[in-house]
Order: structure tokens, then sequence, then C-alpha cells
């Protein structure tokens, strides 16, 4: 296993985010994106990780970031529609279906980013110590010295 697939396995979505952000939607649109090989390489380790093609792992990452978008934008023409009693009563259901998986994918996401904030956080704190450490180490070098110097020029005064 390369150290780029290494990372990708460590740090990236898992399956079950990819999962929350799928859609059954006809792919009517075509976008082509050249992009440089170690991301490319790392999108692949991704897809490979969840056992599909790159073009659909870059489907998911799109869906992913412009999901709050995407939510609002229908949560918004549905919810018109409902509010203005344009809706007919099977049409409710149908609305309280779409609610629902709209707060699941929401969820899924949030999840996924609260772990993603927690491992920054924790990185961030080990390097705010170590670095710490390292400024304890050089104070407590600069304080021994000049308690050294005062207790040889003691010394020698004393003989």
């Amino acid at each position: 296993m390369s150290e780029l697939e290494k990372l990708v396995r460590e740090n990236r979505a898992p399956k079950e985010l990819a999962e929350a952000v799928k859609t059954g939607e006809k792919k009517s649109r075509a976008v082509s994106v050249r992009m440089e090989e170690p991301l490319f390489k790392a999108i692949e380790a991704q897809a490979e990780l969840w056992n599909e093609k790159p073009a659909e792992t870059m489907r998911k990452f799109l869906r992913f970031y412009f999901l709050p978008v995407e939510l609002e934008t229908e949560l918004r023409s549905r919810g018109e529609k409902f509010w203005k009693g344009e809706f007919a009563p099977e049409d409710a259901g149908e609305y309280m279906t779409f609610l629902l998986e709209a707060l699941k994918k929401i969820r899924s996401s949030a999840l996924f980013l609260k772990g993603e904030a927690l491992k920054l956080n924790e990185t961030l704190e080990d390097r705010i110590n170590e670095v710490l450490e390292e400024d304890r180490e050089d104070v407590t070098k600069l304080v021994v010295k000049p308690a050294e110097i005062l207790s040889s020029k003691v010394k020698t005064e004393r003989s």
C-alpha cells in the first residue's frame, strides 16, 4: 500500500458519508477537469476505498461540498408550495420524507466534519505542546547558565 493510499484510508471520508450524499438522479451534464497527478491519485485511492470509479467519487465530493446549497434550494421550493397550500395531502408525506432524508444527509455531513475538527484540534494541541516544551527547555537553559555563572563567581571570590 502506497503512502498516499495510507493517508486516504486514515484521513478521508468513510463509505457511510459517501452513501449519505448518494442520489438516484440521472446524470445529464458532463464536466471535464484537468488536474495534477497527486490530486488524481488521491481521488483514485478514495474511489478504491469506496469500491467505485473516480468519476462517482468526484460526484460525491461535489455533492458533499454543495449539499447545504442543494438542500436549501429544494427546501425553499418545496416549503413555499407547502405553505401556500399548493400541496395535495399526499404530497405532505413526500415532503416529510424529503425533510427526513435532508436531515439524515446533514447529520452525516456534520458527524464527518465534527470528526475532522476533532482531529485538527488534537493535532494543533499536540503541536502547541511540542512548541511549549521546546520553549520550556530553552528557558531552563537560560536560567541555569546565569545561576552557574553566579555560583562560579562566588567560588572564585571566596578563594
